[in-house]
């Protein structure tokens, strides 16, 4: 996914100090949520029984620094960790826009999976960022050519009307939508999907702090917001049903 222009270095793969590594989450991070706790601290639990992980990814910018451009939940592992052996790397040389390719490979076992809402985000702030790549280059990442063109008119659109550009695909979509005429099913498809990352990213981690504290108070406040009828709905699609009372009350369990 990532070429090396012509003066490039050779990636160099080698161990340097914890404290000579940066991050730039906000350029580099393209998830929904910047850190997935959990697997933070799964990755921490590999370090304690004395495993390795996977080498990180770093990108020297113009000031000389060690970017880390894809390994953010390792590298907060080894903080965690106190660690103070030297940390694996890859180290990259080259253009920003190169790195950007570099944050979203996809070749560590230990690595989270990128959503498609997350890989539709990344390619929007590509087309949004870096206007002199052409689109098939950006088709080189974990989207289409088809989406990336898609992508490039929104943006047109979007500027001839003098709207700010966002940040996020679906927000674009969204506010192009008085632009383009009707959407296509799979344009739909994807607006729906970045609604949803859009509220997960706004009640997960109340949610599931509730979930773990009280599960029955977190599914009453689900079912207030939903209302009673729409929750048993999504209850039954889920494969759930209604208790009787007898199964309440320990009389009848179908088990």
């Amino acid at each position: 996914m990532t070429r090396r222009n012509k003066g490039d270095e050779k990636p160099r793969h080698t161990r340097v100090p914890l404290n000579k590594l940066e991050a730039d989450p906000d350029l580099f991070q393209h998830r929904t949520v910047k850190l997935d706790n959990a697997h933070a601290e799964a990755l921490v639990h590999v370090l304690s029984r004395g495993e390795t992980l996977d080498p990180l990814t770093a990108w020297v910018d113009d000031r000389g620094q060690l970017i880390v451009v894809d390994g953010h939940h390792r590298l907060e592992a080894y903080r965690r960790a106190n660690w103070t052996k030297g940390v694996p790397v890859v180290i990259h040389s080259g253009p920003e826009e190169n790195a950007q390719f570099l944050a979203m490979s996809d070749n560590g076992k230990q690595r989270l999976q990128m959503t498609q809402e997350e890989k539709s985000n990344w390619a929007w702030r590509m087309v949004r960022d870096y206007p002199e790549l052409t689109a098939k280059r950006i088709a080189e990442g974990p989207v289409s050519l088809r989406q990336v063109r898609n992508m490039r008119s929104t943006m047109r659109r979007l500027e001839q009307a003098g709207e700010a550009l966002p940040d996020t695909w679906g927000m674009a979509m969204v506010m192009d939508k008085g632009n383009a005429g009707e959407w296509d099913e799979a344009q739909r498809e994807e607006r729906r999907v970045a609604m949803r990352a859009k509220l997960l990213e706004q009640i997960r981690a109340h949610l599931s702090l509730a979930a773990q504290r009280d599960p029955d108070m977190a599914l009453e406040v689900v079912e207030e917001v939903m209302g009673r009828s729409r929750f048993e709905i999504a209850a039954d699609a889920l494969g759930y049903r209604k208790m009787t009372q007898a199964e309440i009350e320990g009389d009848d369990l179908p088990f």
